[in-house]
């Protein structure tokens, strides 16, 4: 994915919370342009 450089950064502290809040990733597969697989492959 091709991000603005100060974006970069928000996008990773973001999939930081989001795999803390769901390590399984099965409350909502995909969110924040992640990915759909569970536990993030």
């Amino acid at each position: 994915m091709l991000l603005k450089p100060e974006l970069d950064g928000v996008f990773k502290v973001l999939s930081q919370c989001y795999r803390t809040c769901d390590p399984t990733n099965s409350f909502n597969p995909g969110i924040g342009k992640m990915s759909r697989c569970k536990h993030y492959v």
